[in-house]
């Protein structure tokens, strides 16, 4: 433990010593799904869209702090009468990155990865039963009780991705695509007894972000 907390010290102190500052708006597109799997039904990706604020503090190694409102979701298929569902559902997320960098002035390469954590915001439904599509408000279940589901609104985990960053002006240009690995369940759908189901956000995305100097 203390070996750990000396290299995390000592890594920050490398940062803050290359300290440069660059916040600047990040915008997006995101495909994601869930883990949900069930006898007689197909869980596919719904798509959505990411936007918020991009921080990068440091040089070669950075901290990138993040604030993003994120769609993600999932789409349910059954196999009966061409019925789906799909889940479209808005969050708060805050990821906290490691960067690394490497390259020229003008044009760097980089990859980056760390925890985030995020808040389910509200979210939309959208069902075809019949033939018969309706949308709604998707409303929480905040207990088990008789239905078997319960959601839950914090979500955490992991993310990584890689990209390029481009000097154009006073600023960058910065294109990232990333994976988000959710690792709690966003949803417990109970069945039979003490049979879970397991429900956890996966999402690839992708962004552009202009980066200023301060």
């Amino acid at each position: 433990m203390r070996k750990l907390l000396i290299t995390a010290l000592l890594l920050f102190t490398t940062i803050l010593l290359q300290a440069q500052f660059r916040v600047g708006p990040r915008f997006g597109y995101n495909q994601s799904t869930t883990t949900r799997s069930q006898g007689g039904i197909t869980v596919s990706e719904v798509y959505g869209f990411q936007g918020g604020v991009s921080m990068l503090i440091g040089g070669q190694v950075a901290f990138q702090p993040e604030i993003l409102y994120m769609q993600k979701g999932m789409r349910i298929d059954t196999s009966k009468n061409a019925s789906y569902v799909k889940f479209t559902n808005n969050y708060l997320a805050v990821p906290l990155l490691l960067n690394f960098s490497f390259g020229k002035q003008r044009v760097r390469f980089f990859f980056n990865f760390g925890p985030y954590v995020a808040y389910w915001l509200d979210g939309k439904v959208e069902s075809m039963v019949d033939g018969k599509k309706i949308e709604y408000d998707y409303v929480f279940d905040e207990d088990l009780d008789d239905d078997g589901i319960k959601d839950h609104r914090f979500d955490y985990g992991f993310c990584g991705g890689v990209g390029v960053r481009f000097q154009l002006g006073k600023g960058y240009i910065v294109v990232d695509g990333r994976l988000d690995y959710g690792f709690d369940d966003i949803t417990t759908v109970k069945e039979g007894g003490a049979s879970y189901i397991s429900t956890r956000n996966r999402t690839v995305s992708g962004s552009i972000a202009y980066l200023f100097y301060f």
